[in-house]
């Protein structure tokens, strides 16, 4: 957890960019468009946590409620939105 906080050449955190590249790697053969369910939650998480790094407040906890409107029970999402809950509506 040492590069949490250092920034890549993209202005993503560490964490961010292993999140993306992870993402990446999941995609369908191909690129298909039709992602399942899952995927299309992952890669919302995956932007929320980006925007958060980066400080785009707003942007990650809209990332966050698109990602719990496909997945209602997704941990990783109501782990991150409950920091946001605790600091407040518009949290920064």
């Amino acid at each position: 957890m040492a590069n949490i906080g250092r920034r890549t050449g993209l202005g993503l955190t560490a964490t961010a960019a292993a999140f993306l590249a992870i993402s990446a790697f999941a995609r369908a053969p191909g690129g298909a468009p039709d992602r399942s369910p899952a995927d299309r939650v992952q890669d919302q998480m995956v932007l929320a946590l980006a925007c958060h790094e980066t400080g785009q407040k707003n942007e990650a906890r809209d990332a966050l409620e698109a990602a719990l409107r496909l997945d209602p029970d997704y941990a990783p999402a109501l782990t991150l939105m409950a920091h946001y809950h605790h600091r407040g509506p518009q949290a920064k």
